[in-house]
């Protein structure tokens, strides 16, 4: 993992403890909508945090991308995975996603 990818989960890992401090009304609902979402069900870890890289790149998240890429290798997704369904990012919106691989392999370099 590359400093920049450090750096924006770390940023991220901040903003949900700090926002859990200050509003956990809000955020214990949507903790309770992540886990539930992300659990393992009919689709498992690896597909789902697939998905969520490619939802990363389609919107343009420049936090959820390193930290859904490091949540996917983790689970066990490849390199070539997250590259080949990133294409479907692609195919929903376009060449932005296109240019957004370029984050995506910069984070994968090591």
């Amino acid at each position: 993992m590359n400093d920049e990818m450090r750096k924006k989960i770390n940023e991220v890992n901040e903003l949900f403890q700090r926002l859990s401090a200050e509003r956990p009304d809000l955020m214990k609902p949507f903790g309770e909508l992540v886990n539930q979402s992300l659990r393992e069900g009919k689709l498992d870890t690896k597909t789902k945090e697939i998905i969520m890289v490619t939802l990363a790149l389609a919107t343009g998240c420049e936090w959820c991308l390193p930290y859904h890429i490091d949540l996917a290798l983790k689970s066990g997704a490849s390199k070539d995975e997250l590259i080949e369904a990133s294409f479907l990012a692609l195919l929903m919106t376009g060449t932005p996603s296109l240019m957004r691989l370029i984050n995506l392999l910069n984070y994968l370099k090591e």
